[in-house]
């Protein structure tokens, strides 16, 4: 683990920039002066770029944000108590209510030689936690990532303790007191992976999607190219910044396996797998469907639509997401067996989810949808290798496809002539 807090110039010559949302407090490189105004996500990539520096990846080092239990571990250094002064005493041990942050190693460092684990920045943690375990609380069933330890701006000694958490999810903008310290871990070995990749030792034998037509495809948005099995996908401005393409060749699929490979164009696309989606037999207010980002944000999150509202049921691990790059090609795979969806990235397990909700959506058709910066057409997803193999039926269901799919040689009236010509189709959402 780091022995402080990341600085302004650590985050600057990992990342090339500054946080996104720092707006007021002109940050200088200072190499004294932790980095604030720390998104989530920001604090993952600042991991995935360290981890990817070329001497890193040559040791086998890869950096991560500390779980809770593993912070909590650190910030106690062998004590008990949550707190190693008494209460009205932490104060002179503890950078808090402070109108700013001090500067690193500003207090002596505890028993592990850690600084300012107790107050200063508040500190990201890997894992989420529900944000309320209270019955009938609003927020019962969102997760949230965690910030650990209390800041400078904490008031009371509980708010510094070992203990003390704060949830905050990621449609909120990072405050200026938002920061993090990142652990070492060594390097999976890939002989781990889950059998379930092995294609040859489970004689995985699917259908293969992308294989140079768009046979089963549907684009209500956006454009699509799909030429020697890789599909590209772009924003259409005009049609609200979004694009989307559905896959409903063999109907309403229940149980599946599905893998495929992605890349996205640049940290500010957000793609989004949607999977065992109805809303296109029941609309999207009375339907239902899961949702997995790909990118963005909320990279990593597993989502649950309904009438309802929408769920966070699952979160990548964030040591993953560290493996999870943009402009790479990156492997995902997927099962869907009844309640129970499995999830794999890049050959390692990510996510074991039975739904417990009574009305679960067990069927439909697939999608990609991403949405990109404003005013711009150019690629932003690509995916290949897009191999799907259905696990069974019930016997009255019909592998009937959609009705609003493709047909093998089917192209919409506005394509242009050349694209069927070079075996490159190009679609538009007609005007």
């Amino acid at each position: 683990m780091t022995v402080h807090e990341i600085s302004q110039r650590d985050y600057e010559q990992v990342v090339g920039r500054f946080p996104r949302n720092q707006r007021s407090e002109p940050m200088t490189g200072d190499a004294a002066l932790p980095v604030g105004h720390v998104a989530w996500h920001e604090a993952i990539e600042f991991c995935r770029r360290l981890s990817d520096l070329p001497a890193e990846r040559q040791a086998g080092r890869r950096y991560t944000l500390p779980t809770q239990a593993e912070w909590a571990w650190a910030c106690k250094a062998g004590n008990e108590a949550d707190l190693p002064w008494p209460s009205e005493r932490v104060r002179e041990h503890v950078a808090m209510r402070e109108p700013a942050a001090r500067r690193v190693a500003s207090f002596a460092p505890n028993a592990f030689g850690l600084f300012d684990m107790h107050g200063n920045m508040a500190e990201w943690a890997a894992d989420w936690p529900t944000m309320s375990e209270s019955p009938g609380s609003p927020n019962s069933n969102t997760l949230a990532p965690v910030l650990c330890g209390g800041s400078f701006d904490s008031h009371l000694a509980s708010q510094v303790s070992a203990t003390a958490r704060e949830p905050l999810p990621v449609d909120r903008s990072a405050r200026p007191d938002c920061g993090f310290r990142v652990i070492c871990r060594l390097a999976p070995d890939v002989a781990d992976a889950d059998p379930f990749l092995n294609e040859s030792s489970n004689g995985f034998d699917p259908m293969i999607v992308l294989d140079g037509s768009l046979r089963g495809w549907g684009f209500p948005g956006g454009h699509v190219t799909n030429a020697d099995g890789l599909l590209e996908q772009a924003v259409d401005n005009e049609n609200g910044n979004w694009g989307t393409i559905w896959y409903g060749r063999h109907g309403n699929l229940h149980d599946f396996d599905i893998r495929f490979d992605f890349k996205i164009d640049g940290h500010e696309t957000e793609t989004q797998f949607l999977f065992r989606a109805n809303v296109l037999e029941r609309g999207w207010q009375e339907g239902a469907h899961y949702r997995l980002s790909l990118s963005g944000p909320k990279m990593g999150i597993l989502y649950r639509y309904d009438p309802s509202g929408i769920r966070v049921v699952a979160v990548f691990p964030a040591d993953q997401l560290t493996r999870l790059r943009v402009d790479t090609w990156n492997r995902l795979a997927l099962r869907c067996v009844g309640r129970r969806t499995r999830i794999w990235l890049n050959d390692e397990p990510s996510i074991d989810f039975a739904d417990p909700m009574p009305d679960v959506c067990l069927h439909g058709p697939l999608s990609f949808l991403t949405t990109g910066p404003a005013n711009t057409q150019r690629r932003l997803a690509l995916f290949r290798n897009l191999r799907i193999k259905l696990l069974g039926h019930p016997p009255t269901e019909s592998l009937t496809p959609m009705p609003w799919t493709m047909g093998a040689d089917a192209l919409p009236a506005n394509s242009p002539p050349e694209a069927a010509r070079a075996n490159r189709r190009e679609f538009q959402t007609p005007k």
